[in-house]
């Protein structure tokens, strides 16, 4: 699984800048959640649009084994 990863990290080097926003993102995300914030909604909306864009962009690139 860490070789593959390394693959389509080298492969697709924003990977990782997209993957580090989505991290970002949920962390702000669960934090919204427990504090009862209505902004956990608008998160969600954002991860989405980030997995999105990575499954537009790359497809099954991610994917392949």
């Amino acid at each position: 699984m860490e070789k593959r990863t390394q693959e389509v990290q080298d492969a697709i080097p924003e990977i990782l800048s997209l993957d580090e926003q989505i991290r970002r993102l949920s962390f702000q995300h669960a934090v919204a959640r427990l504090s009862g914030e209505q902004a956990s909604l608008e998160l969600t909306d954002e991860i989405q649009k980030i997995t999105d864009k990575k499954k537009k962009q790359y497809g099954n690139a991610l994917y392949e084994a």
